[in-house]
């Protein structure tokens, strides 16, 4: 029985060393890991940080070649302008010098010159003809004489108020002569005649207040140019010198 014991004990050491041994055996591995891990991870930030400071100085340099550049190019440019100016205040120097040069020799050539006078003729003057001006003729415009008269002896005999109010006899006027310009039309005479004319599109409707249908709803007036009742407007007739033009009154109208 104690043999037993003592076997079992020893067997259970013997298990649990070689699960300690184990055990060491397997956190010595994950350490190992761990360390391997964090090396590798330092590496690639180090490399991180290396390619970062690469950029930067890459980018710095290429900044101060970029303002060296413009400084080289702001100096050959003053430099150039400075040349040019100089080059200017050379020429107008020299151009001033040339100018004073001639000047010079022009006072000389003045000094030494002995002046002439020059005597010339004297002109006359030619004095051309008086112009003469014809005076401005005046076409003289031959006026048209023609005569006119007006009658109202039919409504004054008709009993008519308006006709015996303005004639006894029934002659509003007698053959009264008139003086036109010519291509005057019979509209341009009556018109023109100093009495009260109503005329309507060259129609003479009234003289002297005695109006178309004022004799019991008759009545009216016609013209006649030397006896001859025209069939046409007053205002397309064109009267010739002698013409006679008569207005009456009729009830036949």
């Amino acid at each position: 029985m104690r043999k037993i014991v003592k076997q079992s004990l020893i067997f259970i050491i013997i298990i649990s060393l070689f699960l300690a041994i184990t055990s060491c055996r397997d956190s010595a591995d994950d350490s190992a890991e761990f360390q391997q891990e964090t090396r590798l991870e330092a590496k690639e930030k180090t490399n991180e940080s290396k390619e970062k400071s690469s950029e930067n100085d890459k980018s710095s340099q290429s900044e101060k070649t970029s303002k060296q550049e413009k400084k080289d190019n702001t100096s050959k440019e003053s430099k150039s302008n400075s040349e040019e100016t100089d080059t200017n205040i050379q020429r107008n120097t020299s151009k001033g010098a040339s100018v004073d040069n001639q000047k010079a020799k022009t006072e000389t050539t003045r000094a030494t010159t002995v002046p002439t006078t020059t005597t010339t003729a004297p002109t006359t003057q030619a004095i051309a003809p008086p112009t003469t001006t014809a005076a401005p003729t005046t076409q003289a415009t031959t006026m048209v004489r023609v005569s006119l008269s007006v009658d109202c002896s039919a409504a004054v005999n008709a009993g008519n108020e308006t006709a015996k109010a303005i004639s006894n006899n029934g002659v509003i006027l007698g053959s009264a002569a008139y003086e036109l310009n010519p291509g005057s039309t019979v509209y341009d005479l009556i018109m023109n005649s100093g009495l009260t004319v109503g005329a309507r599109g060259g129609y003479i409707y009234s003289i002297q207040s005695l109006g178309e249908f004022d004799v019991n709803g008759r009545g009216g007036w016609y013209y006649y140019v030397n006896g001859v009742r025209p069939s046409y407007g007053v205002d397309q007739y064109v009267l010739q010198p002698g013409d006679h033009v008569s207005f009456q009154y009729t009830l036949d109208y």
